[in-house]
C-alpha cells in the first residue's frame, strides 16, 4: 500500500505476541515498525530513533504505560501515544487521554481501529504541514 506519510511506529509491550502480530498488522497496512519489551527500553529506543507515534502497553514491568507516556510527552512533545489495555475501563480511558494520550485501545482491539487511528494521525500530520520522517 502506498502512503503519502509513512509513519515510523515504536510498539512497546511486554508480550511477544502483542508485539510480533502488530508489527505485521503495521507492515501490511505500509508502515514502519520496531519494537520495544518494556516502557524503559521504549524510551531508550524514542532516544536512538524519530519514531511518529507509539503503541504502549498500560501494564508492563519496569516502567508501565502511563510512566512511558508522561516521559515520552515530556522528552518529545510531538510524539503521538496510543496507550493500550487489557484491563481497561472509562476511567482509565479519561485519565489516558487527559494525560496527553492521541488514543486509547483495548484490547483485543482489531486491524480495523488501529487504521483509524494511524489515518487521523496522518490527516493530522498532514494539515501540520509536518515533513515526512
Amino acid at each position: 500500500m502506498s502512503r503519502s506519510i509513512s509513519l515510523k511506529i515504536l510498539i512497546v509491550d511486554d508480550e511477544e505476541i502483542v508485539r510480533l502480530t502488530m508489527t505485521e498488522q503495521l507492515h501490511y497496512l505500509g508502515y514502519r515498525a520496531n519494537t520495544a519489551e518494556n516502557g524503559l527500553l521504549g524510551i531508550r529506543e524514542l532516544q536512538e530513533e524519530d519514531y511518529d507515534a507509539v503503541f504502549v502497553d498500560i501494564r508492563m514491568p519496569v516502567l508501565d504505560g502511563m510512566g512511558f507516556l508522561r516521559q515520552a510527552k515530556e522528552l518529545y512533545p510531538e510524539i503521538q501515544v496510543i496507550v493500550m489495555t487489557g484491563h481497561g475501563s472509562d476511567e482509565t480511558r479519561e485519565e489516558v487521554l487527559a494525560s496527553g494520550a492521541f488514543g486509547f485501545l483495548k484490547k483485543p482491539f482489531r486491524l480495523a481501529e488501529i487504521r483509524t487511528l494511524l489515518k487521523r494521525l496522518e490527516t493530522e500530520k498532514q494539515f501540520d504541514g509536518q515533513p515526512n520522517t
